[in-house]
């Protein structure tokens, strides 16, 4: 069981340490390239993390009751405790280099869709100048109007912060939940509860 987790390990490792090697070249991973390695590695830090769990509860099991034998499998069962521990430790690490790489890949990509929207808006006010054709179409006013929304979303999430006294990391953990990583359900949900969205 110790070698089939330390296997799944590995996996969370081996998409933490992809992520790592190609933003250390400055490659700029596509979004649906950065979502699989970031899905893939949480769930194989979640399988490894329960695998993990419960050989830890039962080797500690174990070795109370062979705390006061001199079974020569005793020395085994500390082996196996200490080498559960190391492979814990290394987990942490995979999960902490996930969580700032999903923060910062979804930091751009909410900026890189509100620069998008301010673009067009330009364009359509600067449009606006020269055109004598009807103000706006109706899919150019339904762009408008998600364009405020994603506005008063981001006033309403950083007036939250701003309240509670949270960093960028700490908003992210609330905004995220219990999830592996934040999906647009959890965001919506999220900013529809906030009551800074009200004054937003």
């Amino acid at each position: 069981r110790v070698a089939a987790a330390e296997g799944v390990v590995r996996l969370a490792v081996q998409a933490a340490d992809e992520i790592n090697e190609r933003q250390a070249g400055k490659e700029v991973i596509p979004v649906a390239e950065m979502q699989e390695i970031l899905t893939r590695g949480s769930e194989a830090h979640e399988k490894a993390q329960a695998g993990l769990s419960e050989i830890q509860i039962a080797l500690q099991e174990q070795l109370k009751d062979l705390e006061l034998s001199e079974s020569p499998i005793k020395g085994e069962m500390k082996e196996m405790a200490a080498k559960v521990t190391a492979l814990q430790a290394e987990l942490a690490k995979c999960k902490k280099a996930f969580n700032l790489h999903e923060k910062t890949f979804v930091a751009k990509t909410i900026q890189k869709v509100a620069n998008s929207k301010v673009d067009d808006l330009e364009a359509k006010v600067s449009a606006l100048g020269t055109s004598s054709t009807p103000l706006m179409t109706e899919a150019a006013k339904s762009e408008l109007v998600a364009s405020g929304h994603l506005v008063k979303a981001m006033r309403a999430i950083s007036r939250h912060a701003m309240s509670r006294s949270l960093g960028k990391e700490a908003m992210f953990d609330e905004l995220r939940g219990d999830e592996p990583s934040l999906s647009q359900a959890r965001f919506v949900s999220f900013v529809a509860g906030l009551p800074e969205l009200a004054r937003a």
